[in-house]
């Protein structure tokens, strides 16, 4: 899904598509600068699918109301800190508790970028990893039931320090 989308239209795609959907940008600012238009900002949206919770709209023109009953939504991003600092610019409405973020530090020395053989070229290595996670997602799928993952007491108290 584009995150340059009105929130009515990123939810009508939710809708569209099994209440699935993946927003992968390059650009983090991109979702910041659709939450900042008149009819842009669905981080309501974002927060509730998190949870999987329903999301109700109503389109005026078409007389429409549309449920979605078990939004699963995701957000792939990339940018840098002032970009998240653009589309979270606080904790407060809930909104940066639900992404993980991971910062790539940058190497100090110089590359050779010429120096790369297409056996080992980013396409090649990303290839081979999207076969295998797709040899995994087709495992789980193929039980068709919703998978839950339990954590043991000692991860919990673990999770629960960490955080």
């Amino acid at each position: 899904m584009p995150a340059n989308s009105s929130a009515t239209g990123a939810f009508e795609l939710l809708a569209n598509n099994d209440e699935k959907g993946l927003i992968f940008e390059t650009e983090g600012d991109t979702l910041a600068q659709a939450f900042k238009s008149e009819h842009g900002n669905y981080s309501d949206g974002l927060r509730k699918a998190f949870h999987h919770e329903q999301i109700s709209y109503y389109r005026c023109t078409a007389s429409e109301y549309v449920d979605i009953k078990n939004p699963q939504l995701s957000a792939v991003l990339s940018g840098t800190a002032d970009q998240v600092l653009s589309l979270m610019p606080d904790a407060e409405n809930g909104l940066f508790s639900r992404f993980i973020f991971f910062e790539m530090q940058r190497q100090k020395q110089w590359r050779n970028v010429f120096a790369n053989t297409n056996e080992h070229s980013l396409d090649n290595i990303f290839d081979a990893l999207g076969d295998r996670y797709l040899q995994y997602y087709q495992t789980l799928e193929s039980f068709g039931t919703e998978i839950r993952v339990h954590l043991q007491p000692h991860q919990i108290k673990q999770f629960n320090t960490f955080f």
